[in-house]
């Protein structure tokens, strides 16, 4: 299967991406070497528990200097700061087979071939994006405790070795697994990107009108009041709805009734274009806006002139109040705290729609300070 630059890149990153797991696996091995020191008072002990530490100290700050996502050098230099350290780990690895020619009891070398089992064979899984790496490091680990465990010459260990041998094929086989799965999925994944944007720019679209959908505005809206409130600046949202809308879908039809919509919703997305605005279709006849940086005054002013558009597109409506299609707007625009949430917005402008319509429609109403109040009310006691 092909593999471009990009997905080399990709496949590098995953190996400097699970530093956790890279320094669990050293304190494991470090304890085990503590633990035997003191258990056998073998000096050889705290000197690889020593090369354990620096190994890991010097690992970490090397890794994530030469990270491939820093572009500060190219992927084969990436690849082989890995495979330095790697292979240094499995070297440390087969160090330990010591335990098992030097004069210590048997729960010792239990304690050191437990913890190395699962160090090797986490290493497998850990670095499988690479197979040379991961490879290495399983056999720099693992012959060294296969053939001191064959040297010793005793049945006990002779039978430990061929459990270790099962374990070297079984790593190799866990690298060649997970390596053919990572770099189909990557390469899968770049060969499908346009479709994967498509995808998601459709699960975030409506389908009739081609803005937003309440999906998205969700989204929009939640992340701008989180923002607003960090900026301590103004959030302003509009809550548009077309008036007598039902009976316009009864006297011309859902074909008219869609293409009304389509009309004011292009309007809307033609209204406000700045890079943090958002145009959403709110469900039914309803749209809303998302206007970041809008104080009310502003807001106000955006909502009057997008009334004045639609009255001016004069799309034909016999029983309307002025003879066409006209909307009523909510307006709300404050300073988001703590206190306050995006539903709190909302609310705000769905409180300011009803008024419009109660008040005529085919008009704004503006709910300046309805957020703050609905906060105060949230703080107040509950009573039973």
């Amino acid at each position: 299967m092909r593999r471009s630059d990009e997905v080399e890149r990709q496949l590098i990153a995953t190996l400097f991406d699970q530093q956790g797991v890279l320094v669990a696996g050293h304190i494991a091995l470090f304890v085990a070497a503590i633990a035997s020191w003191f258990e056998s008072g073998q000096s050889w002990f705290l000197a690889w528990a020593a090369a354990i530490a620096i190994v890991l100290v010097g690992r970490l700050p090397f890794e994530r200097h030469f990270h491939p996502a820093r572009r500060r050098c190219t992927v084969e230099i990436s690849r082989l700061v890995h495979r330095t350290g790697c292979w240094a780990t499995g070297i440390l690895l087969g160090c330990g087979a010591l335990v098992f020619v030097i004069p210590v009891g048997p729960g010792i070398q239990l304690l050191v071939l437990a913890t190395e089992t699962v160090f090797i064979m986490g290493g497998a899984g850990r670095n499988a994006a690479s197979k040379a790496n991961a490879k290495g490091q399983i056999l720099l680990g693992i012959v060294p405790l296969f053939a001191t465990c064959l040297l010793t010459a005793k049945v006990a260990y002779m039978l430990v070795s061929v459990a270790i041998l099962f374990e070297l094929f079984a790593g190799v086989a866990l690298v060649e697994y997970l390596n053919a799965r990572l770099v189909r999925m990557l390469v899968l994944i770049e060969e499908n990107s346009d479709l994967i944007v498509q995808l998601e720019r459709a699960a975030a679209t409506d389908s009739l009108t081609g803005i937003a959908n309440r999906r998205r505005f969700d989204t929009v809206l939640s992340a701008a009041t989180r923002r607003a409130e960090r900026d301590h600046a103004y959030l302003a949202l509009l809550l548009l709805d077309i008036d007598f809308f039902k009976g316009f879908n009864d006297l011309y039809g859902h074909q008219a009734g869609d293409d009304c919509l389509q009309r004011v919703a292009a309007l809307l997305a033609t209204s406000f274009t700045r890079s943090g605005d958002l145009v959403a279709r709110y469900g039914g006849e309803e749209f809303v806006a998302v206007l970041p940086g809008i104080d009310p005054l502003q807001a106000e002013s955006l909502a009057e002139a997008v009334r004045a558009n639609v009255v001016a597109l004069a799309i034909p409506y016999a029983f309307g109040r002025e003879g066409i299609v006209t909307v009523s707007i909510g307006v709300v625009a404050a300073l988001p705290h703590h206190d306050v949430r995006p539903e709190d917005f909302v609310r705000a402008a769905d409180a300011a729609l009803y008024t419009a319509k109660a008040e005529g429609r085919n008009c704004i109403r503006s709910a300046a300070g309805l957020v703050a109040m609905l906060a105060v009310e949230k703080a107040k006691p509950q009573t039973a």
